[in-house]
């Protein structure tokens, strides 16, 4: 081989060396920054007068529209398998959200009771046949036949602690339990991947804010009615629904005929996301035409009253 040719080769070589020591390079640095949201590896920290705030242009959106807790003051309990810090730095991404959207807030209740679990790892709880997690967090069982989609309970999963001036790994996985999805920007806490220098979403904030300033009200309604004329009486198959964010209190209904009423029930009140069926027959006071009206009357605020009265010909 000739002179020239071996030099050419050992520059060749060595470009090629060189490329690869740059890419295991870049590699090694991405690694540093990013990582699952399950496991984080948090490095890049900024200073505590960093904005916690940005605009994304409306990029936030939530696993169902208007998904939200029955209540805005929501329950939550931390196991016990996760160290101070741990502990501390949920409480701080809670007492963010708090500050942030001025409609929700969180208090501390039980085990069983709460809405919100809490461990610092893979075995603090068992996972459901039900589950519906983002990441490490998320909602676990929710109620999508109401008029909003409510969830019951939620759970959140920290493995490890973080230097972070804001607890973005904690805001991260609350975010999914509040049920937002991911956002496919790296500045932003719900970026798949988790860095200390992101912020929160104001397109997210004003949706939590709208969701919540819908007061937690029962939504009573005729979710289905059938009536057949037989002989003088009406066969009557209804069926009332409770779509709301709240059980309602005690309520009737009444049945008329022309203006006249031929029944009354009560009913000691329905959980939301339930509903009952009631089949009788009433006499008619007409042998002609009859309008048959249906009414709930309920001593109580409702998300909305006008879907409290069906009318039907006869």
């Amino acid at each position: 081989m000739k002179t020239e040719d071996v030099i050419k080769l050992i520059i060749n070589i060595g470009l090629i060396l060189l490329l690869g020591n740059v890419i295991l390079f870049a590699g090694y640095y991405l690694n540093m920054n990013y990582n699952h949201p399950g496991e984080p590896k948090l490095f890049n920290l900024f200073g505590e007068d960093t904005k916690e705030l940005i605009n994304v242009s409306g990029d936030a959106t939530q696993f169902m529209p208007g998904l939200r807790f029955s209540e805005s003051r929501i329950s939550y309990f931390i196991n016990s398998d996760c160290a101070g810090k741990k502990a501390s730095d949920f409480e701080k991404a809670l007492e963010i959200i708090e500050n942030r959207t001025e409609k929700i807030s969180f208090y501390v209740t039980n085990e069983q009771d709460a809405e919100i679990l809490v461990g610092c790892s893979k075995d603090s709880y068992k996972t459901e046949t039900n589950k519906f997690v983002a990441g490490e967090g998320g909602p676990t069982s929710i109620i999508s036949y109401t008029k909003y989609p409510i969830i019951l309970k939620g759970k959140v999963i920290l493995y490890e602690e973080t230097s972070c001036a804001i607890p973005v790994t904690e805001l991260h996985e609350l975010l999914h339990v509040l049920g937002f999805n991911h956002i496919n920007k790296s500045e932003t806490i719900l970026y798949p991947y988790v860095s200390c220098n992101q912020k929160l979403d104001l397109d997210m904030i004003q949706i939590l804010k709208e969701v919540y300033s819908v007061k937690s009200l029962p939504d009573l309604y005729f979710s289905n009615v059938t009536i057949t004329r037989k002989e003088g009486y009406a066969d009557m198959t209804i069926r009332i629904d409770n779509r709301g964010l709240k059980d309602s209190n005690i309520f009737e209904f009444n049945v008329y005929s022309n203006s006249e009423q031929i029944s009354t029930k009560e009913i000691e009140g329905l959980r939301f996301g339930t509903g009952v069926i009631y089949s009788y027959e009433a006499r008619l006071p007409s042998a002609g035409e009859n309008v048959i009206k249906l009414e709930i009357i309920a001593n109580e605020l409702e998300l909305d009253k006008n879907n409290n009265i069906v009318e039907m010909k006869i």
